[in-house]
């Protein structure tokens, strides 16, 4: 198995919990998502922004943390393999070099039709 295998086959269990989609709908958005390395520390959401892909972290670890008026800064949570979502008032960075898939906003146009 590739490792874009095993990264579609992570997706598809994580998201295969909360979501019951026939094989072919899983088949057509399995390839939408793009393999993707998250540097160490990269911010892949910032508060407050728009975002226009989902992400989704395969291996390694996701830090959400947010900014007090002060600048400092506090954890939400850590997660090993989850969706990056923008939640208003907290930042979504990556812990370690990750590795993901990411589904840009058209890719997410196509599966809505």
């Amino acid at each position: 198995m590739t490792t874009l295998d095993t990264q579609r086959a992570i997706l598809r269990s994580s998201l295969g919990r909360a979501f019951v989609l026939p094989e072919e709908a899983w088949s057509t958005a399995e390839r939408l998502f793009i393999p993707h390395h998250f540097a160490a520390g990269e911010h892949v959401i910032e508060a407050g922004s728009s975002v226009s892909a989902l992400f989704f972290v395969t291996s390694g670890v996701a830090r959400y943390y947010y900014l007090d008026a002060r600048g400092r800064e506090f954890n939400k949570s850590f997660s090993s393999v989850s969706a990056l979502i923008l939640s208003p008032g907290f930042i979504a960075s990556t812990v370690l070099d990750d590795r993901g898939l990411v589904l840009c906003a058209a890719a997410i146009g196509i599966l809505l039709n």
